[in-house]
């Protein structure tokens, strides 16, 4: 999580916020023989990511387990501590204090949090201790015995996040949560003044640790201690931005037809089509159920799902389970209002008949399932947690897209529209013939024949709907409201739909403007997976020999102008590479390329990009707009500088997404390197000449020509697809290229 406020970042100009190391704590303090005033310092912060910081360690009670990072759906990444604690060095150790010390720091407590638990606490070896619980409670144990102030209130809700900001002086302590006082101590057994001059003495800081109770899940992040009284600035509750995505889990079934079909099967009159909608270029290709030129029937029309779904589910053991798809009315009917949406059976409808087991989503908003044994549920009005079922599909008529969600549990099934709930029920999942929901969840072998957009249960008289679905998945979790509105968000930031490419080639008729140098040829692939590759550029050849800057494919010279006339400041390279019969042993190969002019006596100059195969890159263009793409600039901190992705053997797809201020590079959808600089900064961290001088770069290589005069061959690669983007592909949009290509579409 990361925190908003103007004060932090004031102190941040000028230097004062210290990470919580010991190497930097007491660094603000003034040298010894100055006047010290009692002035407000940030002596240290405590924020949390995807990993444990490395200056903490982890310790659980007996009996327990070790603190964990979690993905909050509102903070983002922090700690879970259930049993278990967080031992770090006091960031006010040895400081010197006037007044008084101040805390603040977010926090969330479970219910089943015993009270007594500490939230924090300091201490050192010699058994003095200064703890403080979820109440506000206060303790100070010594050698010499303990006081405390006991509060027997809590403080805040449970399960929700609070922001408190505490400040302890040597009259006593206040609380303050979500920005309002709501515990004021100034009469307490506890001697706050000997508090305030022992805390300099305590060299450990703990989180969920010190009252020997242990906690019963607590989560903290952005802990913030100061030296003297926090000011009101600080006790105003921050703008929380989060630090990590939401997780969405991986559906064991997912299906977006961006490329067609794969094991499901169309029964009836149905296709899949491009979108005419005024969002299609969100949802490319989509399911259109019946379609332009079928007609509606009964149990006639719908796309057969695999079979193994709900197996999948009951296998998982979850309990749960999420189904969810983008809908469009197409062209049904507005005003029949019983259309089925999603339905799984036992088998086939038999003389246009179905029966149980069966479970059957309508596009009215209710639902229905009925399994062997008296396992069956009408989701009934009385059941519905507002007291009466919404039962209208009118959230289609409008002719949009809608994102509609199911989400299962054994006592719960709440229907979503666009991430608004429409329609929740509430059943005690036990009680047989009327209550009993788990079916398919624990039954799912039972439903094997799953259909999306028909199908209507029993005999009912309804028709098939001429509806239009995309992205179909289904989960073996529930997804919560964040995450269902994420996908929502990720549909229009992120699309699936694959975006035309400013050039691509992929040798089938082999070459169009391209013109190949030295000795490269266009061969039949003789892989393993030749009957997915076909023709390829196979560099150098098989009667060349690898030589400097000899052997490439000379691209059009357009490419990177129209790069920049897109004005998008975004590019993907992306290729499929084989190793052909280059070197093994050989890890500065030249891999694309694109300079001012052909090489002058065996030299390339200003201004260049280049990929190298060992997955690096370098680019310089005029005016110091250079960058080397050093380990310091990698988003890991060092580069992953070798070639082994291709001594396989095998085919591997190759992308670079680069923008104006990071590069990244995937190999077969997978990061292996990634940068991010200011894209500002001339002389080492500008990378934008590709993007917006594109002119600049008419020589363009595939295949060879290696920077400079360095003595690096041109590799006898092959390659195949070459494709160049004026955007910045998404990871699932390479996944997608990924499958059609062994999908032979």
């Amino acid at each position: 999580m990361k925190l908003t406020n103007k004060f932090l970042l004031v102190l941040a100009i000028f230097g004062l916020l210290g990470t919580w190391s010991c190497s930097e704590w007491g660094k603000m303090d003034p040298e010894a023989g100055n006047q010290v005033y009692p002035k407000l310092v940030l002596r240290g912060e405590l924020k949390f990511g995807s990993e444990f910081p490395e200056e903490v360690t982890l310790g659980a009670y007996e009996g327990g387990t070790n603190p964990s990072i979690i993905v909050d759906d509102v903070i983002g990444y922090v700690p879970e501590l259930n049993t278990g604690y967080i031992k770090t060095n006091s960031s006010l150790y040895e400081a010197s204090l006037q007044k008084g010390i101040s805390i603040t720091m977010w926090v969330k407590v479970s219910d089943t949090n015993p009270d007594n638990a500490a939230v924090f606490s300091f201490s050192n070896d010699e058994g003095t201790t200064l703890y403080m619980t979820e109440n506000g409670s206060l303790t100070f144990e010594t050698p010499e015995g303990t006081t405390s102030n006991s509060v027997s209130e809590d403080l805040f809700s449970a399960n929700e996040w609070h922001y408190l900001a505490i400040v302890i002086n040597t009259e006593g302590y206040l609380v303050n949560v979500d920005g309002a006082e709501t515990l004021n101590v100034s009469t307490s057994e506890i001697d706050f003044q000997k508090v305030i001059d022992v805390i300099p003495s305590l060299q450990y800081f703990y989180l969920g640790y010190g009252s020997g109770t242990a906690p019963g899940s607590i989560w903290v992040d952005n802990i913030s201690t100061f030296r003297n009284i926090i000011t009101a600035n600080y006790i105003e509750v921050p703008t929380i931005e989060k630090d990590a995505g939401v997780e969405l889990p991986t559906p064991i079934y997912y299906q977006n037809f961006e490329f067609g079909l794969s094991t499901e099967q169309i029964v009836g009159s149905g296709s899949v089509v491009t979108d005419d909608s005024e969002e299609n270029q969100y949802f490319g290709k989509v399911f259109y159920n019946v379609g332009a030129d079928g007609t509606e029937a009964q149990r006639t029309n719908y796309l057969l799902l695999p079979g193994n779904i709900f197996s999948n589910i009951t296998n998982a053991q979850t309990n749960e389970m999420t189904i969810s798809f983008w809908a469009n009315q197409g062209t049904a009917d507005v005003g029949f209002n019983w259309y089925p949406l999603f339905s799984a059976y036992g088998a086939a409808p038999n003389n246009n008949s179905n029966t149980t087991p069966m479970m059957i989503l309508q596009s009215r908003l209710v639902a229905q399932v009925n399994c062997p044994g008296g396992e069956w549920c009408d989701f009934t009005n009385a059941q519905n947690d507002n007291g009466e079922n919404y039962a209208v599909n009118d959230w289609l008529h409008d002719g949009a897209w809608h994102f509609y969600s199911a989400v299962w549990t054994s006592t719960t099934l709440t229907v979503y529209v666009d991430g608004v709930v429409r329609n929740s029920w509430t059943v005690d999942g036990v009680t047989k013939e009327g209550q009993y929901i788990s079916g398919p969840l624990t039954q799912g072998n039972l439903l094997n024949y799953i259909c999306l957009g028909g199908n209507q249960a029993w005999n009912w008289g309804d028709n098939d709907p001429s509806y239009k679905f995309d992205d179909v998945a289904i989960y073996s979790e529930a997804l919560s409201v964040t995450q269902i509105e994420e996908i929502i968000n990720q549909k229009y930031t992120n699309p699936d739909v694959i975006p035309t490419p400013v050039y691509a080639q992929d040798f089938e008729n082999g070459l169009t403007t391209e013109q190949i140098i030295g000795s490269g040829e266009i061969v039949a692939d003789n892989s393993d997976d030749s009957q997915y590759f076909g023709q390829v550029f196979y560099n150098v050849g098989e009667g060349g020999t690898e030589a400097q800057r000899t052997n490439y494919l000379l691209l059009p010279s357009n490419i990177f102008s129209n790069i920049s006339n897109a004005q998008t400041n975004e590019m993907t390279i992306s290729f499929w590479a084989n190793q052909g019969t280059a070197d093994t042993g050989f890890n500065w190969y030249p891999l694309f390329s694109a300079y001012g002019a052909a090489p002058v006596d065996n030299s390339n100059t200003t201004p260049m990009m280049i990929l190298q195969s060992r997955l690096v890159a370098q680019v310089n263009c005029p005016s110091g707009e250079w960058c080397d793409f050093t380990n310091e600039q990698n988003d890991e901190g060092a580069n992953y500088a070798v070639n082994d992705w291709l001594h396989d053997g095998a085919w591997h797809f190759y992308t670079a997404v680069w923008t104006e201020t990071t590069l990244t590079i995937y190999v077969d959808g997978v990061v292996r390197n990634s940068w991010t600089v200011d894209g500002v900064t001339k002389g080492g961290q500008y990378i934008s000449g590709p993007l917006t001088q594109g002119n600049l770069l008419p020589y363009v290589c595939l295949g060879g020509n290696q920077a400079w005069n360095w003595g690096d061959n041109d590799p006898s690669y092959k390659f195949d697809d070459v494709a160049i983007y004026s955007v910045a592909l998404s990871e699932s949009q390479i996944a997608n290229i990924m499958t059609a290509k062994y999908a032979g579409n």
